[in-house]
């Protein structure tokens, strides 16, 4: 979910600043209107503005093999400066999200900036707190925010009355756009953009969008644009995990507050070398760690470590498991069952096993005083220990039920570890939903098992 919601975000940012517009006249209509910001806008080197974004899913079926009944709602909002020529970006900003009543708010900024020829884009967010380095394949991303699509001005119907957009006088253009009309207006990018909201293969002829083009009238410049895409109707999520899910709404909107103010875009320096030191690849017994993600080596073992690289373990994938994610940095793998198991792997120094008895008990206690109306008949057992090899594996086991709404969902969840030499490997598995009733404390065993301790 983690990462969806990362894709979410620069997904939308993709649609928002390749959506960009064109022109006025002498009597006012919406050609000459378009005709002439058109003419204006090609001679613009540099922009800045602000972006935002409203997202509300209702998720009413199948999540991951889950009958699950919750909301999820996103706003994104982020300010941007950009350059024709040399054709370079930087956005910064904020999202926040409640995902079934739980909030949670992230900073988010990049570059896009060309290197030796190559577009790359430097990304943070601090929900990893991490730059990071990516070679950008699409070369025309980093220019879009400048670029103003070929879209048919027979599409929009001018207002006859003009509006106040923070202090300046500005004609309304509007149309409902959809199919080649509305991936004309979009740049061409919706197809590109549904990896990144989750949406599968979205197809231009299946959406439509209710848009308003707010253009000064004095400078003949464009001042705002809104797209709505609530009522399109189409599945936008079918072939992804919220296939069947109900968008309340999808709203985005881009204002330029001033032109021609940038001389140019610069990555800092500080910047550059976090990202080189996450990108750097490291090769430890067969294994390459790659940025934030680990490869598995030649025996299909994930190998993670301590934060000062002084301990290790490999894991292998469990029988009926498939890798999710990991972290190299963290010393983190993550496998799910593809319905609703999770099973993640770590590994930390300091702590003992007294200390990782005690965490459930602060998170039962939370749940029962702090979140009662979400985690209700929270129940936290003592500590086991089982032997496993020449392992004695110690584990916690907490029951609860987890409401949204109307529905309520069984969930088991086990953390168990082994502490030696003051290293902690330690597994945590969260059953969600109806598999609860087919996990029992035999999963330890089954967890542990792939595990090679080093």
């Amino acid at each position: 979910m983690k990462k969806m919601k990362k894709k979410l975000i620069w997904g939308l940012v993709l649609i928002l600043g390749i959506v960009t517009f064109s022109g006025c006249g002498e009597k006012a209509t919406a050609e000459s209107i378009i005709e002439q910001m058109l003419a204006n806008v090609e001679k613009v080197e540099s922009a800045e503005g602000k972006i935002s974004a409203e997202i509300a899913i209702s998720v009413s079926q199948a999540v991951s093999g889950v009958n699950m009944d919750l909301d999820i709602e996103m706003d994104i909002d982020m300010d941007f400066e950009m350059t024709k020529d040399p054709a370079a970006s930087h956005l910064a900003g904020t999202m926040s999200a409640s995902i079934a009543g739980q909030s949670m708010d992230m900073t988010m900024e990049s570059y896009e900036v060309v290197e030796d020829g190559m577009t790359v884009e430097y990304s943070y967010s601090s929900e990893t707190d991490t730059w990071t380095r990516t070679e950008v394949e699409d070369a025309e991303s980093s220019e879009s925010y400048l670029e103003f699509s070929d879209f048919s001005a027979e599409d929009f119907t001018l207002n006859e009355e003009t509006e106040d957009v923070d202090g300046t006088e500005a004609y309304v253009l509007t149309a409902t756009l959809s199919g080649d009309s509305l991936e004309s207006f979009t740049g061409g990018t919706l197809s590109d953009a549904g990896d990144g909201l989750a949406m599968g293969d979205v197809e231009a002829a299946n959406l439509s969008a209710d848009v308003k083009l707010y253009v000064d009238k004095n400078e003949m410049m464009p001042l705002r644009m809104s797209l709505d895409f609530s009522n399109s109707e189409v599945d936008l999520f079918e072939d992804s995990e919220l296939e069947g899910s109900e968008l309340n709404t999808f709203t985005m909107e881009i204002s330029y507050t001033e032109f021609d103010l940038v001389d140019t875009i610069e990555v800092p320096q500080e910047v550059i070398d976090e990202a080189a030191q996450d990108e750097g690849t490291d090769e430890t017994e067969g294994e390459t760690v790659t940025g934030a993600e680990i490869t598995p080596n030649e025996s299909g073992e994930y190998i993670i470590y301590t934060e000062d690289q002084t301990a290790s373990m490999a894991v292998g994938t469990p029988e009926g498991y498939q890798y999710s994610y990991s972290s190299a940095d963290y010393g983190y793998v993550a496998f799910s069952d593809g319905k609703s198991i999770d099973v993640s792997y770590m590994i930390y120094a300091g702590y003992t096993s007294e200390d990782l008895a005690a965490e459930y008990e602060f998170t039962s206690e939370w749940m029962s005083a702090e979140d009662e109306e979400n985690y209700q008949n929270v129940v936290l057992n003592d500590v086991q220990t089982v032997a496993l090899g020449d392992k004695e594996v110690s584990y916690r086991k907490m029951t609860y039920d987890f409401v949204s709404g109307e529905m309520t969902y069984p969930c088991i969840d086990y953390s168990a570890w082994v502490v030696e030499d003051g290293i902690s490997y330690i597994v945590r598995v969260e059953v969600f939903g109806d598999e609860s009733g087919t996990v029992d404390d035999s999963i330890v065993d089954k967890v542990f098992s792939v595990i090679n301790f080093e």
